[in-house]
């Protein structure tokens, strides 16, 4: 049976921090090999501001030497769609680098479509993302106890840190529940997690009492 995910070191690329310049990695205004939650970019870039790295983390058009995004969104967030074909697991992103390297990965299947997510505000809260680098399985979750317990109990994963922000519930303007279901069977150390509006999350969840799906509850509200 697969072992039950829990959360990530923070250890910002597979080099373990040594400040070598990795696509995997991400660590907003250079981190300089120490992971900090808060700072995520793709591409170290020592410290120079340069047009060749990406930061997860919106500067809503304001250039901020702590955040520089290419072809910032002005707040208005997309999640592109893709479908991992290592772990099968659809998988999404609102940063505009990662998207871009994510279309050029050759291991990734960009679907014709996208969901809208909210900017930064009262009524939302970060989305913070999880990633078992040997399986290549990602985990997303608005839930801060969890996340914490995941970083507590699971420090082998990789914490990518928050990568968008979501509704906290439908009073705060979201229209749609975005809810995850583990499949423990689907292979690798922790199954896999698989997105959808909790109506489908919940039809798949109870197609079987004998096939270890799980719904595991709403994930985020867009």
């Amino acid at each position: 049976m697969a072992k039950q995910i829990s959360n990530a070191t923070g250890v910002d690329d597979t080099t373990k921090g040594k400040g070598k310049d990795d696509p995997l990695a991400h660590g907003v205004g250079d981190d300089k090999g120490i992971d900090n939650p808060l700072t995520h970019d793709v591409g170290d870039d020592k410290g120079v501001d340069s047009p060749l790295t990406h930061d997860i983390g919106d500067d809503k058009g304001v250039d901020s030497p702590l955040t520089h995004d290419i072809g910032d969104d002005k707040g208005h967030h997309a999640l592109s769609l893709f479908v991992n074909q290592t772990s099968h697991q659809m998988v999404f992103s609102s940063d505009s680098a990662e998207v871009a390297h994510w279309h050029d990965d050759s291991g990734k299947d960009a679907l014709a479509l996208s969901v809208d997510v909210p900017a930064a505000s009262a009524a939302t809260q970060p989305v913070w993302r999880f990633h078992d680098l040997k399986s290549d399985v990602f985990f997303w979750t608005a839930d801060a106890h969890q996340k914490d317990s995941l970083l507590e109990q699971h420090p082998e994963l990789s914490f990518d840190g928050e990568v968008f922000q979501a509704f906290k519930d439908a009073a705060s303007g979201g229209h749609t529940a975005i809810a995850v279901v583990w499949d423990r069977d689907a292979g690798g150390d922790y199954g896999s997690f698989i997105y959808a509006p909790l109506d489908d999350a919940v039809k798949l969840a109870g197609q079987s009492d004998s096939d270890h799906v799980d719904l595991m509850g709403v994930a985020f509200w867009i």
